[in-house]
């Protein structure tokens, strides 16, 4: 249970310390006091265009129509919201069966425009969208275009950003297409997720409409129009802090949308690993102990746990998802009902590939995992489950509690698994958004009677099994996984606490501290996102003391810190610095190199580095005469709150001290900061 003091070891997490209001960061071209708009004025243009103009910078990212591709401004249909002069965007989905797509297949349209907007991919303008709150748009359907979803509506269009620094898309939410956009505009809005990855610097606004529900199944147009960026002003509440018992395993957290994402222990696309059943002598196990499960979420169904084993060519097992991904399938599957109990079921699919339908009704639903009364449902999760094989058909599934269902393959199904196959355990939010940021925690995996067998202790601190990884879906609305990801995380009897607060956390730095006076930065080797919250974890070897509290402390930018090599700075400390400058020659620069790197820090009232990104700083020197100390690039941009500025000293400049000066040109109320003074030698 999460809650902000308990007195476990008398460890208190303590609510975030507000001092100031929010710092923001001022962008040429965006408006940092009001909302951004851009109506894709149409100018001199009297019919379509695409690459120039309001849509300079427009293109489909991935998958389908994809390819990096400029998208048209259609004058012919222009937004009446968006004032005189106004067009819109014509989003082409090819989703049909004669692009390889229809009933057969899905595909994704993902696509983007930035703030510059001056081409494809111009990242020159980044945005701070915390003091945003809503993205909308309008939408247009018109007539004569594709029939309507069972719901009568246009299926689903997720409104998301760019993340500038991993180049990938991530979605606030999504909207639906309503149907009476085949009449005429209609107009729709997102709230902005302030916990997305990136969200202090902005590139431009992503889009997603894709056909992974089924519809639609042939090529679809329709027009965006009015898009704004909704100006808040009001700063983001401060982070909250939490302190969470650990059950040592391996503890794998649902961590972002989509809310299918899978985290797996799965065998490699590579090596000798086989864990098939059949035709092995019997019985065959398959079996795992889940050590600890969230709590239910307030709405709707728990977290899912499954196991799939897929008899698909080895070197294409490059998926976390075989219930989806794979062409054949057999999966098991529990999953915490809104009740608080649990039903497990076994079902599996054949010549379905990218596909699932099969797993959810008669005859390959073999046990129902969906209805409580049909399938094997019990009280709780916590223990040990096991699949049991007594023939290369039959199997018996038994729960922690002793409850079991048994259940048969047809022959010729049960043959389709007589070659490799693979194994892939799972956990998944469920479909929910509500168990992001939960986990489950496995504390052993074992399968007997194969020919590769696996006995995997998982309070170890590892995968012992050479054809074992733990890998997870993370990217969105791809097959794609990441090996070796952050949200599965080891711990051993040496964890005690998880130690997490809520996101927006910009501006903010842990400490730590014996008493309520006296606090450091709390140094934290290992952190990683998970359901909108940042999370590390605290090892009995950092407990060292009787009492210890925890909080959030938002440090001010108030000077600049200027320092010579051979200085380091110190927070805390009457300079701020520890150490001298080191010798220094008109010749020879610093170390024999030939040039200084002087160091300008971004720091608070007691000289701790705050971490502040973007400012342009720049340096001057006291050296005059004819041939002075030159300095090279003398303006950069912070990041991080540091940054290095080249200086090369002139002929004039030995035998006498020195001291040079930085300046933010960019926050000009931060007074300028001066250097010690550092003699100069020939």
């Amino acid at each position: 249970m999460k809650k902000t003091a308990f007195n476990m070891r008398l460890i208190l997490a303590l609510v975030a310390m507000t001092l100031v209001g929010l710092t923001t960061r001022t962008w040429a071209q965006f408006p940092t006091s009001d909302s951004y708009t851009n109506n894709f004025l149409v100018g001199a243009n009297t019919s379509p265009f695409s690459a120039s103009g309001s849509v300079a910078s427009w293109i489909y990212w991935y998958n389908t129509p994809g390819g990096n591709s400029a998208i048209t401004n259609d004058v012919n249909t222009p937004d009446p919201n968006g004032g005189a002069g106004a067009g819109s965007l014509e989003i082409y989905n090819p989703f049909s069966a004669a692009n390889g797509f229809g009933n057969t297949n899905s595909t994704q349209n993902v696509f983007f425009g930035t703030f510059g907007n001056q081409y494809g991919y111009d990242f020159s303008v980044e945005a701070n969208l915390l003091n945003f709150d809503t993205v909308s748009f309008d939408v247009y359907v018109g007539t004569n275009q594709i029939a309507p979803d069972g719901t009568g509506d246009y299926g689903s269009l997720g409104v998301g950003m760019i993340n500038a620094s991993t180049y990938g898309y991530e979605q606030f939410g999504s909207v639906t297409i309503p149907g009476t956009a085949s009449n005429g505009w209609v107009h729709l809005s997102v709230p902005i997720n302030h916990t997305v990855a990136g969200i202090t610097a902005v590139p431009g606004i992503a889009l997603d409409y894709n056909s992974y529900s089924g519809y639609p199944t042939d090529t679809f147009t329709f027009w965006i129009g009015h898009l704004v960026v909704h100006y808040n002003g009001a700063p983001p509440p401060p982070p909250t802090n939490y302190i969470d018992r650990v059950v040592p395993g391996l503890e794998q957290f649902a961590d972002a949308d989509p809310n299918y994402n899978r985290q797996d222990i799965a065998t490699t696309p590579t090596g000798s690993a086989n864990v098939t059943w059949y035709g092995q002598p019997k019985p065959v196990t398959y079996s795992w102990k889940v050590a600890s499960w969230p709590t239910l979420p307030k709405t709707g169904n728990g977290m899912l746990l499954g196991l799939n084993l897929t008899p698909d060519p080895q070197a294409s097992q490059i998926y976390s998802d075989p219930d989806w991904s794979a062409t054949n399938d057999l999966w098991i599957s529990f999953q915490q009902n809104a009740d608080g109990t649990f039903t497990a079921g076994i079902a599996y699919k054949t010549n379905q590939a990218a596909g699932n339908s099969q797993l959810f009704g008669p005859p390959t639903q073999i046990v129902p995992m969906t209805v409580e009364t049909n399938g094997l449902t019990v009280p709780s999760a916590v223990g040990t489950w096991t699949l049991t094989f007594t023939s290369d058909t039959d199997m018996t599934l038994t729960a922690p509690n002793g409850a079991s269902t048994n259940a048969s393959l047809p022959a010729n199904v049960a043959a389709m698994f007589s070659g490799y196959v693979g194994a892939f355990l799972y956990t998944t939010a469920n479909g929910n958004d509500a168990n992001l940021g939960k986990y489950v925690t496995l504390s052993s995996y074992n399968i007997t009677g194969v020919a590769t067998p696996v006995s995997e202790n998982l309070l170890s601190g590892a995968l012992s099994s050479p054809f074992l990884q733990t890998i997870s879906q993370n990217y969105f609305y791809t097959g794609n996984y990441t090996n070796q990801p952050p949200n599965q995380q080891f711990v051993t009897s040496n964890g005690v606490y998880w130690f997490h607060w809520s996101l927006p956390d910009a501006g903010y730095t842990p400490i730590a501290g014996t008493d309520l006076v006296h606090w450091n930065d709390l140094v934290l080797p290992n952190t990683f996102t998970a359901g909108g919250q940042v999370w590390t974890l605290l090892s009995k070897a950092s407990l060292t003391n009787p009492i210890q509290y925890y909080a959030q402390i938002k440090r001010v930018f108030n000077q600049l810190q200027v320092l010579w090599p051979g200085q380091t700075n110190a927070p805390g400390t009457p300079n701020g610095y520890t150490g001298s400058p080191a010798p220094e020659s008109v010749l020879t620069g610093y170390n024999g190199l030939g040039y200084t790197p002087v160091t300008i820090n971004a720091v608070d009232s007691t000289f701790h580095i705050v971490n502040v990104s973007g400012d342009t700083v720049y340096l001057t020197n006291s050296v005059s005469g004819s041939d002075p100390a030159a300095i090279y690039n003398p303006a950069a941009a912070l990041n991080n709150g540091t940054v290095q500025i080249d200086l090369v000293w002139g002929t004039q400049s030995s035998g006498s001290g020195w001291t040079v000066s930085a300046g933010d040109s960019t926050s000009t109320n931060i007074p300028v900061g001066t250097s010690t003074a550092v003699v100069v030698g020939p």
